[in-house]
């Protein structure tokens, strides 16, 4: 009596199935990895809209909305990040003459793809007094 040689289809539907099923894990798994890599262009964004916004106060006393002098690249508020990942926008306070204290807060929210991150992912904030939101005890500045 012959012996037969190969796999059954059985066989070959359990090793597809496997695959399949390694495959799915992987593609979730980037897709999570790149969300927290394009966090980085918020907080880079973020930090340069920080940047441009004292050098202008030093030589003007108030902070502005115009994004031209942070050096993104960018002259109109609500504009995207480079990668089109964030929208920036930037509200500053009114200085009244003689007054002490001008605020702005710079916002990065979240558009197109980036939208899939965490929900507490998706708005980060910047405000003249370097407080970050969200809370660095939520990862997402990580």
């Amino acid at each position: 009596m012959k012996s037969q040689r190969g796999f059954s289809l059985i066989e070959l539907m359990i090793v597809v199935t496997v695959i399949a099923i390694l495959g799915t894990l992987a593609v979730s798994s980037y897709r999570q990895y790149v969300l927290r890599a394009n966090r980085a262009e918020a907080w880079s964004a973020l930090l340069q809209v920080q940047t441009g916004e004292e050098k202008y106060y030093m030589q003007n006393t108030t902070y502005t909305a115009d994004l031209t002098p942070t050096g993104l690249g960018l002259s109109l508020n609500g504009a995207l990040t480079l990668n089109g990942n964030y929208t920036i926008t930037v509200v500053p306070t009114a200085c009244a003459a003689g007054a002490t204290s001008c605020t702005y807060v710079a916002t990065a929210t979240a558009t197109g793809t980036q939208v899939n991150d965490l929900a507490a992912c998706q708005v980060y904030t910047i405000n003249s007094s370097g407080l970050r939101t969200p809370a660095d005890t939520t990862g997402c500045w990580r």
